[in-house]
């Protein structure tokens, strides 16, 4: 999972400076800077959260935007309120 990425409700991009925090001085050693808009140079480096899971999950399950070039798997409804808590069915 990557901040900004899949529906701002699931992981807002603004949470990547916390993200970055958590690298210290790594991701400037490694040449790649975080802009106040949150997006990083050099253009296309993702950064993220990488964990097992006893199913395929992948962030576009979450993720209600319709038209998308990158997305990699449907909209699962079920799996957003079950995410979200409340029932959303925006």
């Amino acid at each position: 999972m990557s901040p900004g990425s899949g529906d701002v409700d699931v992981w807002p991009i603004e949470q990547q400076r916390e993200l970055f925090a958590l690298f210290g001085g790594g991701a400037k050693d490694i040449g790649v800077e975080l802009t106040d808009s949150y997006l990083m140079i050099p253009n296309k480096t993702v950064s993220g959260i990488r964990f097992p899971a006893g199913t395929d999950f992948r962030t576009c399950q979450v993720c209600r935007r319709e038209i998308c070039e990158s997305r990699s798997a449907p909209f699962d409804r079920e799996l957003w309120e079950r995410i979200r808590g409340d029932g959303d069915n925006e």
